[in-house]
């Protein structure tokens, strides 16, 4: 079954639908720059204390000093200065894919990490531009990893389909692509998106399950 992370959570609301619509994963961005960020924000922070252990909740940085946020099972980064602040808690590392040359990036990646996430590429912003991840260079990548890889870049209710069937992630990692504008999310499209994922899932377990050994 695809994982699904919605990332860029700020408000209760989207929290619980999300969770409600079966969300496996939910995003809280520390990045100041972002348009999501909650870090200035004590309602938002509190969320997690209030979520169920059965959903992941991933504390989403850029560039990070001390991972110091509490009720966050995840760590997921594009660097951090200092490694130990990570420790005891899933680390998801973070690549954009500007070009080719990501593939050795990642091949020559000897840092922390249980997940890898692979984004699209923005000059100026870290992720939730909506803009799509090149798919065949994430089937490279995806094919060569022993570890699970999240895609993320641009994925939308309309073309996550095509994204899995292409890349065959461990999970898709959705902000933009649902939302009603930056930091709330369209509910309607949250539920197209997960209902679109899981239709595949079982799509593709049933094919599988009629091929022969």
């Amino acid at each position: 079954m695809t994982r699904i992370k919605i990332c860029g959570i700020t408000n209760r609301v989207d929290a619980f639908a999300a969770l409600e619509l079966g969300a496996d994963a939910l995003g809280f961005v520390f990045e100041p720059t972002s348009p999501r960020y909650i870090g200035n924000n004590p309602d938002a922070l509190c969320i997690p204390f209030e979520l169920p252990p059965s959903i992941t909740k991933v504390a989403v940085h850029a560039h990070v000093v001390n991972a110091d946020e509490e009720g966050f099972d995840a760590i997921q980064f594009l660097s951090i200065i200092n490694p130990e602040s990570i420790l005891g808690r899933k680390v998801i590392k973070a690549f954009s894919a500007r070009d080719k040359g990501i593939e050795v990036e990642i091949e020559d990646y000897t840092g922390p990490a249980d997940e890898i996430l692979l984004d699209a590429y923005h000059t100026n912003q870290y992720g939730g531009t909506g803009q799509v991840c090149d798919w065949e260079l994430a089937w490279s990548i995806r094919q060569k990893l022993s570890k699970p890889l999240i895609l993320a870049g641009g994925l939308n209710p309309e073309n996550v389909v095509e994204a899995i069937r292409k890349v065959r992630p461990y999970a898709v990692d959705v902000s933009s692509g649902v939302e009603a504008e930056p930091g709330r999310k369209d509910h309607l499209k949250l539920k197209a998106f997960i209902q679109a994922v899981r239709e595949l899932d079982t799509v593709l377990e049933e094919t599988h399950q009629k091929s022969p050994d």
